[in-house]
């Protein structure tokens, strides 16, 4: 569901032109960057989050949780001040191609908000992994993906507006359903 999403996002992209097809894969590239960032607060808490539970120490595995994902967001906030204050060393170190650079830079907001947006995605996704709740992961998916194409529906324009702030909707959806789901991690099956 996560490649279709991306999938989607570059197939509404090649409608539009070379240059925003373009824009839309350092965009891509990016959020790439971003998510191997923040990955790795997801990664340590799953496996602390595992080891909380296979000893069934659910206090420190709330602090674990609570810890991680305070220092994720921190890294989120540092991340999109990064993007916000150096757009155009990074847009100029990727490419020299005067076009491109001013197309991204046109969607740059959104560029400054992924980290602050899909840092939530990543850690609970962390939690729910090193829990062993896929099941909750796959609802999540489910619906984060219907948000996504809901979105594209209420944004018919064939702009990159248009498929980029259902992508951010899309993102949030999914932290905030497995936030949501969190209490889940504390019961039995």
């Amino acid at each position: 569901m996560l490649w279709m999403v991306e999938a989607i996002l570059l197939a509404e992209a090649a409608k539009t032109g070379d240059v925003r097809l373009a824009s839309m894969q350092i965009i891509l590239n990016i959020f790439g960057f971003i998510s191997f960032g923040l990955d790795g607060f997801a990664h340590t808490a799953e496996a602390m989050v595992g080891d909380r539970q296979g000893k069934r120490a659910f206090w420190d595995m709330k602090v674990v949780i609570w810890r991680s994902t305070l220092l994720a967001f921190c890294i989120a906030v540092v991340i999109s001040a990064a993007l916000y204050f150096f757009q155009s060393p990074i847009l100029t170190l990727i490419t020299n191609q005067h076009a491109l650079i001013e197309t991204t830079g046109a969607l740059w907001l959104y560029v400054t908000i992924l980290p602050l947006v899909s840092f939530l995605a990543f850690q609970m996704d962390g939690l729910f992994v090193g829990a062993t709740r896929s099941d909750e992961m796959r609802n999540g998916m489910v619906v984060a993906l219907g948000s996504f194409v809901l979105g594209l529906s209420m944004f018919p324009d064939t702009g990159l507006d248009a498929v980029l702030a259902p992508f951010i909707f899309y993102l949030g959806t999914r932290g905030i359903f497995l936030l949501i789901r969190l209490p889940c991690l504390f019961t039995s099956r």
